[in-house]
């Protein structure tokens, strides 16, 4: 449907995509995404992974939990792309069969209310909002989790992109699930770099849970694969290059 707002916005990015001698991105599904978009040149366009502060998000010791206890750590915005109500999906399910898994929720935002609302009424007894915690406090709530998750929503935006939550807890050295798709496809192996589960499946994500609970030798592969690839492959030096190979080039 047409709206003015919306047009007059596409024309603002436009303009912008189409004054600048540069644009840079995350990923290549955005890269297509504003070829396609915004009829830009693709050889103006600069692709550099999000990535994290290596000098912050380090491996720090797990605290002591209760034996047999599996935590699974989230933490972001609550924007839509994040897909938190499948968390809570997984989270229900694997409360209903009596599974020891706690889930730990980091952050604020857009749809606080309403997941905290939707736990409220599952009643959800294994899961905990701590709220917003200032960036320096996050390594310490990733160190806490057996688990951490990425994003799953089947937003347009969601397969586009990777977001830092999975940098960050991959560069703390541990097992990270998240959605498979186009984006995480690009730069990310499904069972060997992290695990991935379908886009918008609660029940998927819950088995991935699961069988990594119960998989010490997996969790332990995954979590020093992550570590190993935030040194070399996502590193802040090795994912700018590209940007400082094209101003060595071009300025």
């Amino acid at each position: 449907s047409f709206s003015m707002r919306a047009s007059f916005l596409w024309v603002t990015d436009f303009i912008s995509c189409f004054i600048a001698d540069a644009i840079v991105v995350d990923t290549n599904e955005h890269k297509k995404f504003f070829t396609k978009t915004f009829f830009v040149n693709p050889r103006k366009i600069i692709i550099v992974s999000v990535g994290c502060r290596s000098d912050l998000f380090i491996p720090l010791p797990q605290p002591k939990k209760e034996d047999g206890e599996c935590i699974v750590e989230f933490h972001g915005g609550f924007s839509p792309l994040h897909g938190v109500a499948y968390i809570m999906e997984a989270d229900k399910i694997l409360q209903d069969r009596d599974e020891h898994v706690r889930f730990e929720i980091v952050g604020a935002g857009q749809l606080f209310t309403a997941i905290t609302s939707m736990a409220e009424k599952s009643r959800l007894t294994n899961v905990e909002f701590f709220g917003m915690k200032p960036l320096q406090e996050l390594p310490h709530s990733i160190a806490r989790a057996d688990i951490c998750l990425g994003i799953f929503a089947t937003t347009p935006k969601a397969l586009r992109i990777i977001p830092n939550k999975v940098y960050e807890c991959l560069s703390c050295g541990k097992p990270v699930i998240t959605e498979r798709s186009p984006a995480a496809l690009e730069v990310l192996r499904d069972r060997e770099d992290v695990c991935m589960v379908e886009p918008g499946n609660g029940a998927d994500l819950a088995e991935k849970i699961l069988e990594l609970k119960r998989d010490a030798t997996l969790r332990a592969r995954l979590g020093e694969r992550g570590r190993a690839i935030s040194l070399s492959t996502f590193s802040p030096y090795t994912i700018v290059s590209p940007l400082v190979e094209w101003l060595t080039s071009n300025v």
